[in-house]
């Protein structure tokens, strides 16, 4: 099976992928901006200016309709639980909602083909509805984005089960979400329950030609799906045009020849979401925190169950609500601002360094609680990444370890005290700790570092050991196909 996360296109340490080329046609640049409210369960979460123009689908006189950036749906999408993805070149938004809400799929549409004016909306694969859109540069921004109906998202959100209201300043939604539980195996068997519920979690889909079942515990109609989970995986290297290598596991272990088994630990999920990520297994000693369980301690991906002993269907859906929220990247703040979420990205030879394996452990292990306490401000147009404060105070070239953080892109500024006085760098990717010329200095004022940067926020976490750099995690933040999206590697 392959694997094959979508991640922003990586130029230099990171870049942020163009997205005038997958954008619709342009409203009129003196389109009037008006104020909106989007409220969810009565909550003011987001104030976003939405455009007014008309709608090719309403008939002969084109009567005017509401439309919204389409970051600000997004967000509103996922804090009702529905996991959005917006494909600006394909123009489809598709909305993943969890098995805890009720779809009541209306008549198909009518196909139509999409072009740079129209799009379609999914539910779980299936099209809901086609609608117009159009592209205009988000208020208070110099940013061009999609812009989305507010009519034709009502009429999809109307098909989950969601209470909508739009007055022409007010876009309501009520909902009283939970979070999707593990599913519940006829036999009552754990590890099926949590197999089943990881493949749903990531996305991973069925092969339709699995062939026979060989195991007794595993029913007919769950082995397509299994016996993606029980092959040798492939990770497929993402914007590698098809590369990919053979991680050398299956992300789940049989308990025999014949039977799947029936208990299931969280060092099995943290295990299986290794091979996942493209991290061949046999090598624990130089994983964060030196062992699988220590991974899915540090990643938070085994936070509120045991780690020791089987766990309970309640422990397997406490795992895959850290699961998702490890997979999307990050957590929404409000206002604009993100909060990092450390996501594995591949290292198919990750042991052969000359690094000493406690040392890398270790340092691998910082670098991830680095990377996690990132937040990242959008506002304008710019981004504001804040960074935990490092020095490089005794840095020695040749000898020791010391960690270092960079930026993501040249031309960056950064400032050393809360943003009062701002520094241009020069360095190819911007700030630079361990760099005197890009912000790197002996001693530190205040507990944070700000960067400033225009085509994304992020920081790249690496450590030099005796003179030999190693990189650990690029992070960050960038608009790709006009979506707000977290992008690591």
């Amino acid at each position: 099976m392959k694997r094959n996360r979508v991640l922003s296109a990586v130029s230099g340490v990171l870049a942020v992928a163009g997205v005038l080329a997958s954008l619709p046609v342009t409203a009129n640049a003196a389109t009037k901006y008006y104020p909106t409210k989007i409220e969810i369960n009565n909550n003011d979460t987001a104030n976003p200016g939405h455009l007014v123009a008309s709608d090719p689908f309403a008939g002969q006189n084109n009567e005017p309709t509401s439309y919204l950036p389409i970051w600000y749906v997004d967000q509103a999408l996922t804090k009702l639980g529905i996991t959005p993805s917006w494909n600006g070149a394909e123009g489809v938004l598709s909305l993943t909602v969890p098995s805890t809400m009720q779809v009541n799929y209306p008549t198909p549409p009518t196909p139509m083909a999409i072009d740079s004016q129209i799009m379609k909306i999914e539910v779980n694969g299936q099209v809901v509805t086609y609608a117009p859109r159009l592209a205009a540069v988000d208020e208070g921004t110099t940013t061009e984005t999609t812009y989305v109906p507010i009519y034709y998202l009502e009429k999809t959100l109307k098909a989950i089960g969601i209470t909508v209201g739009w007055d022409g300043t007010d876009w309501t939604m009520d909902y009283t979400a939970t979070a999707p539980s593990a599913p519940t195996t006829p036999s009552g068997d754990v590890k099926l329950a949590a197999a089943l519920a990881f493949a749903q979690t990531l996305g991973i889909k069925p092969n339709p030609d699995a062939g026979n079942d060989p195991y007794t515990d595993i029913p007919g109609s769950d082995w397509p799906t299994l016996s993606v989970l029980l092959t040798p995986f492939d990770f497929q290297v993402p914007g590698g045009g098809g590369a990919n290598f053979e991680v050398g596991s299956s992300m789940f272990q049989p308990e025999s020849s014949t039977t799947f088994g029936s208990t299931v630990s969280a060092s099995d999920i943290d295990r299986a979401f290794q091979v996942y990520s493209g991290i061949p297994t046999g090598h624990d000693q130089y994983l964060p925190g030196g062992s699988v369980t220590s991974f899915g301690e540090i990643l938070g991906l085994s936070a509120g169950v045991p780690t020791t002993g089987n766990l309970s269907q309640s422990d397997v859906s406490t795992m895959m609500e850290n699961l998702a929220r490890i997979e999307k990247g990050d957590v929404a703040l409000g206002n604009g601002q993100y909060q990092l979420v450390y996501r594995p990205g591949s290292a198919p030879n990750y042991w052969q360094t000359s690094i000493p394996a406690s040392v890398y452990s270790q340092d691998w292990a910082n670098a991830i609680k680095t990377v996690d306490a990132v937040k990242i401000q959008h506002s304008n147009g710019v981004f504001t990444t804040t960074v935990p404060a490092y020095t490089d105070a005794g840095y020695d070239k040749t000898t020791g370890n010391y960690i270092g953080l960079t930026g993501i892109s040249a031309g960056e500024q950064y400032s050393l005290d809360g943003g009062k006085t701002w520094r241009s760098t020069t360095g190819v990717n911007g700030y630079n700790s361990l760099d005197p010329k890009n912000g790197g200095v002996s001693a530190v004022s205040d507990t944070s570092v700000l960067i400033r940067d225009k085509n994304g926020g992020g920081v790249a976490v690496s450590y030099v050991y005796n003179g030999q750099p190693q990189g650990f995690v690029v992070g960050g933040l960038a608009y790709e196909n006009g979506q707000l999206i977290p992008a690591f590697q």
